[in-house]
């Protein structure tokens, strides 16, 4: 079941300047995930590792969903 918030991106990415709204997205995520990644490679906490390390994970996740909506 999706989310209203996910179904209103479904739709946004559905019309015609959505490819154009995937890309953009897409290099939001990647910039975070970059950034995510590289904080984790600095060094972290044990105690801060599993939040910073699942964020790039979910960031990751999005990326390939986002991918996978090319048209």
């Amino acid at each position: 079941m999706d989310t209203p918030a996910l179904t209103d991106l479904k739709a946004r990415l559905a019309q015609p300047q959505g490819a154009a709204l995937r890309d953009e997205l897409l290099e939001r995520v990647d910039a975070l995930e970059l950034r995510l990644r590289t904080r984790i490679a600095a060094g972290l906490s044990r105690t801060e590792f599993p939040d910073w390390f699942m964020a790039a994970e979910a960031a990751a996740a999005a990326r390939e969903i986002l991918a996978g909506q090319r048209v």
